[in-house]
């Protein structure tokens, strides 16, 4: 059979079906898309290294069928290869997964053809017998779950390949340089910096996060609030209070009409959370002594049991994040650090008193085993609570006292 009389045979099926099919020969070559004159053929279709997967995955049998949401057929006969689809069945909904799965193909559920899978595998094998003599068995194909079948990892790695290829030659997105100095920025509470963020220069194009750009703008200036508030309460601001502000703002944005007024609400929420840091940053530098005393405070009161980090930040009401990391900012310490060197420095005294022994000394001191108070004792002060006793009071605790 010649190419023109195989391109022909092609023509009836995409006319029978109103599919869309590529056609090529024998060695793999592109002969046609059909049906001409139609809508852009699917990105996937375009691509030779993933057309080239399918034709030879199409060498394993005359007629196949591959579902991943979207249905790829395939014939292969001697004088060439058939790839139709992608295409949805008639009975598939258009649902978010169902759109979701589409668009990892490149598409739209709403762009595709539909058809009846099985109706489909009827007719290519009715073809396939015309043309060289050989039955294909659709019930049996279809016994063995191939219509449920995922396709190939041959042809799922390939169809990365080529998302990852249009990615690359599509317009270049926004990095992320832009929202990290603005993240930095009202993390710190500097005005003039998130200037500067503000100013920085947006050479690529922003992502598609809805089919409409003023509703894609909108979107996006929300995960832009979201990220903002979300900076200022790491900063220290009030959670509550910072989720109300963001709030409002969605709001706003929700109701605005350009991109231009969109941008200006973002805008003036970043400020509003800088200043929430600095606002916060001025009443910190007050309170910070009064802060860490009442650590170490609420660490000294409570050093002859375990405590946890949560409660004792409960008792100031502050995050233990939060309070931990302002801790080690002001003292260059963690909490717990703190509490180890607290604990070794109320056990020093009765070492030298021997009138404990060390499980007593652990226990009195909040440590949770003997061994626990040597180890953190050594790693302290460099010597064994042995060591240090001997050093102090020439004997070891395990000397009794005579009465």
């Amino acid at each position: 059979m010649q190419n023109d009389a195989w391109c022909a045979v092609a023509e009836h099926v995409a006319a029978m079906f109103g599919l869309p099919i590529l056609v090529f020969d024998a060695d793999d070559q592109l002969l046609a898309r059909l049906p001409e004159g139609g809508t852009e053929p699917h990105p996937l279709l375009t691509d030779p290294s993933f057309c080239s997967a399918l034709c030879a995955q199409a060498r394993r049998s005359r007629v196949q069928l591959y579902f991943d949401y979207v249905y790829y057929a395939l014939l292969h006969l001697p004088v060439g290869t058939l790839l139709i689809g992608p295409f949805l069945d008639v009975a598939d909904d258009e649902g978010i997964k169902g759109q979701l799965h589409a668009q990892a193909h490149g598409c739209a559920p709403t762009a595709l053809n539909r058809a009846v899978p099985a109706a489909l595998l009827h007719a290519l094998s009715m073809l396939c017998l015309s043309l060289t003599g050989e039955d294909f068995d659709v019930r049996a194909y279809l016994s063995t779950g191939a219509l449920l079948s995922n396709v190939p990892k041959l042809i799922v790695g390939e169809l990365a390949k080529v998302q990852e290829r249009r990615f690359e030659l599509s317009d270049k997105r926004n990095d992320f340089k832009h929202e990290n100095q603005m993240r930095e920025a009202v993390y710190n509470g500097d005005e003039t910096a998130l200037r500067r963020a503000f100013a920085l220069p947006l050479t690529g194009r922003s992502n598609e996060l809805a089919p409409s750009a003023l509703r894609s703008r909108r979107n996006q200036a929300i995960v832009d609030i979201t990220i903002l508030s979300r900076t200022a309460v790491d900063a220290g601001v009030n959670p509550a209070g910072a989720m109300l502000t963001a709030a409002g703002y969605i709001r706003v944005v929700e109701q605005a009409q350009s991109s231009l007024q969109i941008e200006e609400i973002v805008r003036t929420c970043a400020f509003d959370c800088c200043r929430s840091v600095q606002a916060l940053s001025a009443q910190s530098a007050v309170l910070h002594d009064e802060l860490v005393a009442a650590i170490e405070n609420y660490v000294q009161n409570h050093l002859q049991r375990k405590f946890t980090l949560q409660e004792l930040a409960d008792s100031l009401h502050y995050s233990a994040d939060h309070l931990n990391r302002l801790y080690k900012k002001l003292s260059g310490r963690t909490i717990m650090q703190y509490t180890r060197a607290a604990r070794v420095e109320a056990a020093k005294p009765l070492l030298i008193s021997a009138k404990y022994s060390a499980a007593q000394i652990a226990e009195l001191t909040g440590f949770a085993s003997q061994s626990h108070f040597v180890r953190v004792f050594k790693q302290e002060t460099g010597m064994t609570p042995f060591k240090y006793q001997v050093r102090f009071e020439g004997r070891p605790f395990f000397a009794k006292r005579r009465t």
